[in-house]
């Protein structure tokens, strides 16, 4: 009977020993877990990381192959990509793994190159080397195919960038930018931001030379801080302003008309541009006409276009979207909330930079969208 209780103790000792060294391997084995799912920097040899890539991914992303013959496209075009949405590094791993990992069409980037090769298949790589390889091809200079540069500028077009369209308009660019928040005006539902004659006029007080004004909205702008506010109470009222991702030379060229130009003169030259922004009836066409028109106009020059045309707009989601309500919804969704990573338009975020929040009443952007669904846009005289 005392044996028995013995070898019963012991019995237990040992299932308890059992159970915590199952415990400990278990605790090892999420401790490597969590060191493979985390997205801090990893450590790794270049040489390794890019026999990994090439064995990897070259495999169809190969740059050998003629255009007509690839299979997949090129890797610097993937990298471009991803970087224009990602432009943390975490979150371009994070985001390149994930699809690597489980590649479906809705986490697709590149919409065209999903149309031309389909989707890539689920591959079944490790997840490790999937990190590693994504961390190498964000850290490092890729090269590209012979055919590329030229490629590229059929698919996307040679459209002069934002630094170099409207210049000679600032008060078009004011308008386009800032006047949405900055203004009373019947275009939002509510007022957002301090008006740009209290902002202006603070900012000429503080200071007196045009340079220094000009620098001072343009750090303001390009990295907004409360330290750096000179309209504390704006902030408490409307919250500090988003960085907005405007080109720098954008900035400068605003707050140079600023400087330049009576707040008298700079309220009637925006009146000029609003005055037909406000749809007389809610008809699809109207609300078109005067909410989308003025950036996405295909009868503008080339050199003066202030977004996509409207044409390229409609092709990109009728690709994603072929059902009408699904096609509205998402227009809708990112006019909302325009931001990089719900962006399509890759090419329009590097030439014309994210379009602004307008918060628009959301009915009306549900008959703008109606009416791009349904009509037939031109293409612009310039356009190929």
């Amino acid at each position: 009977m005392i044996l028995m209780k013995h070898l019963s103790l012991i019995t237990f000792i040992l299932i308890l020993l059992s159970a915590c060294n199952q415990n400990s391997k278990q605790e090892k084995t999420d401790t490597n877990s969590k060191s493979i799912d985390s997205n801090s920097v990893l450590t790794y040899n270049k040489a390794e990381a890019e026999q990994l890539y090439r064995n990897k991914c070259l495999i169809c992303h190969d740059l050998g192959t003629s255009e007509a013959n690839a299979i997949a496209p090129p890797m610097v075009s993937v990298q471009r990509r991803y970087k224009m949405t990602y432009e943390n590094k975490q979150d371009f791993i994070k985001a390149m793994v994930a699809f690597t990992e489980n590649p479906i069409e809705d986490k697709a980037l590149m919409i065209k190159a999903k149309d031309k090769f389909n989707i890539m298949p689920k591959l079944g790589y490790d997840k490790k080397d999937l990190q590693i390889i994504a961390t190498y091809i964000f850290e490092n200079e890729l090269p590209q195919p012979a055919w590329f540069d030229e490629h590229f500028k059929k698919e996307h077009g040679d459209f002069k960038t934002i630094q170099n369209v409207g210049t000679e308009n600032p008060d078009v660019l004011l308008h386009n930018k800032c006047v949405i928040c900055h203004q009373k005006s019947d275009l939002q539902t509510k007022q957002l931001a301090p008006l740009i004659s209290e902002f202006t006029s603070v900012y000429k007080q503080k200071y007196k030379s045009k340079a220094d004004f000009v620098n001072a909205i343009t750090n303001f702008v390009s990295a907004p801080k409360k330290e750096k506010a000179l309209l504390s109470d704006a902030v408490n009222q409307y919250n500090l302003m988003p960085k907005m991702n405007y080109n720098i030379k954008t900035i400068k060229t605003i707050a140079s008309y600023l400087y330049d130009n009576s707040e008298k003169n700079i309220s009637k030259n925006i009146a000029k541009i609003s005055l037909q922004l406000k749809p007389k009836d809610l008809s699809p066409e109207n609300v078109y006409n005067s909410r989308c028109k003025i950036c996405h106009d295909v009868d503008r020059p080339r050199n003066e276009m202030l977004a996509p045309p409207m044409i390229n707009i409609k092709k990109k989601y009728s690709r994603v979207y072929p059902d009408k309500e699904a096609f509205i919804n998402g227009i809708v969704n990112f006019t909302k909330a325009p931001t990089f990573d719900k962006a399509m338009m890759f090419g329009a975020l590097k030439q014309f930079e994210v379009m602004p929040q307008l918060n628009y009443p959301e009915k009306e952007l549900k008959l703008a969208a109606e009416y791009i669904y349904n009509t037939e846009f031109k293409k612009p005289e310039w356009f190929k």
